[in-house]
């Protein structure tokens, strides 16, 4: 008997389908194509024991984007190969979690063949050398690839295709391991969007970041780390955040989370080199008394409209309750820190706190 697929709620496009027991060999291509329709629905297939489904997808050419986040089982990849490449009208493909199962040169030769992909997810846990070249051959003959993201990566051949992706706006990577990231980046002058997630524990350069510099449209940055003492920015000064944010004009939101991020410092940087910042969120240990102390060193924020600054370590001298924090931080910021009134929120995300939750203050 045919699994009947579910049909989305009134108002919604997403459809998911979870076949953990379900006989899903018996789902016929002509209800996936009356599902998706003719515009942008998303099909979201989060549990699969088999990749007889996989076949049911076979030729739906209105099937504009595919999630996949799911560990196959049981099939090879060729046969995900053959379906995908005969869904030639997708936007969007998700491999999230898929990629142990499915790392083969024939996948991503399917991925290669889809023209109008726009944004590709991939979980790439790269460790095979064949592998690795596989990854990045096929990526590199995609023309209109805007949205990337590549997880967990352990390899930098990947990257190596980066430059050659011209249309590639938004780039996301996580990074698993020590691998040389920098020197690819260095030439994606047309890239806006950069977030940087960092698996293991790393010290970050200023000969590292500043490749930075090149990336002359960059709006929003993100450096971070999976914990918050995974990312240390020990090494990169005062003069280094100055010379990096003075390249960086357009820049619109700013993350840095690390030990060693010091707002004081970064705020300033910033605030000389970035006319059009908006989003401001530092993250990395330090005290509120070398806040107050050096807050007078800060300059104007035209366009400051949210402040976020997590892990302040409260004054010297004893234990003070939450609200006592809170208090305190809310008082350098309204008196001591002029330059920010502009700024219509301040979130103080602090895990010192007992309650470690996020506290919001509207100046």
């Amino acid at each position: 008997m045919a699994y009947n697929l579910p049909v989305p709620p009134p108002g919604h496009r997403n459809v998911t389908i979870d076949l953990p027991t379900t006989p899903n060999s018996q789902v016929p291509v002509v209800q996936i194509n009356r599902l998706v329709g003719p515009g942008n629905q998303l099909l979201v297939i989060p549990t699969l024991t088999t990749d007889n489904f996989l076949m049911r997808l076979a030729g739906t050419t209105n099937l504009y984007k595919l999630d996949l986040s799911c560990a196959i089982s049981g099939g090879t990849p060729p046969l995900f190969a053959i379906v995908l490449a005969t869904c030639t009208e997708l936007r969007f493909v998700s491999l999230e979690r898929s990629m142990d199962a499915l790392v083969d040169d024939v996948v991503f030769g399917a991925v290669a063949t889809q023209q109008h992909l726009v944004r590709l997810l991939l979980t790439a846990r790269v460790t095979i050398t064949t592998a690795q070249r596989a990854v990045a051959s096929p990526l590199a003959l995609l023309p209109s690839i805007k949205n990337l993201s590549l997880l967990d990566l352990e390899a930098d051949a990947a990257l190596l295709l980066l430059p050659n992706l011209a249309a590639l706006t938004r780039l996301t990577l996580r990074v698993r391991g020590v691998i040389s990231i920098w020197d690819s980046l260095r030439a994606l002058h047309h890239v806006e969007h950069l977030s940087i997630e960092f698996v293991d524990r790393v010290d970050l350069t200023f000969a590292e970041i500043s490749t930075l510099f090149s990336i002359v449209r960059l709006r929003t940055l993100r450096i971070t780390g999976t914990h918050s003492t995974t990312t240390s920015f020990r090494h990169v000064t005062a003069l280094g955040y100055r010379s990096i944010f003075a390249n960086l004009r357009d820049l619109e939101t700013v993350e840095l989370s690390g030990r060693f991020v010091d707002p004081v410092v970064v705020l300033g940087a910033i605030g000389r080199g970035c006319r059009n910042v908006a989003r401001v969120s530092l993250s990395g240990f330090v005290s509120l008394d070398r806040l107050a102390a050096q807050s007078q060193h800060l300059v104007a924020f035209p366009s400051l409209t949210r402040l976020t600054l997590g892990r302040l370590v409260p004054p010297a001298g004893g234990d003070v309750t939450t609200a006592q924090k809170m208090s305190q931080t809310v008082t350098i910021f309204r008196d001591e820190m002029p330059v920010l009134r502009r700024a219509n929120l301040i979130i103080i995300d602090n895990n010192t706190f007992s309650d470690n939750v996020k506290r919001r203050v509207p100046l």
